[in-house]
């Protein structure tokens, strides 16, 4: 089982426990039938949109309800995303695949970063998260 498929159900063992709103836990399902684009050695502008829209706003209410597990599936992704995609793609000289991919990378990060700007009062701590 790879890191990303270790945090994915981590991710829904941490919703299914802690009973939260069905909505949110309709957005792990969303998210997850999505993370099947991170396979793709060519995805077209579509997929790579639609997984830039569903890795920001999204994940917001899931990073406030489970923090721990849903920023360890974001950090996850990141690294495929980089550590795969996106270092396959400049290896490649692809150009415009490496920004997509890098694209997908900032839209992660803004969504973690839109999350830190709601909750900037410092009542919830996940440094470990990312490491």
């Amino acid at each position: 089982m790879t890191e990303l498929e270790r945090s994915v159900e981590a991710l829904k063992a941490a919703v299914k426990q802690s009973g939260i709103d069905k909505r949110v836990g309709d957005v792990v399902g969303q998210f997850t039938s999505y993370l099947i684009l991170l396979k793709s050695s060519s995805p077209s502008s579509q997929s790579i949109s639609k997984l830039r829209s569903i890795l920001r706003r999204p994940l917001v209410p899931l990073y406030a309800a489970v923090p721990g597990p849903a920023l360890q599936l974001s950090s996850a992704v990141l690294r495929k995303v980089i550590d795969d995609k996106l270092r396959n793609a400049l290896n490649a000289q692809n150009l415009q695949l490496s920004t997509w991919w890098n694209e997908v990378a900032v839209a992660l990060l803004s969504g973690v970063l839109d999350f830190l700007d709601k909750h900037s009062d410092g009542t919830i701590r996940f440094g470990g998260s990312f490491f």
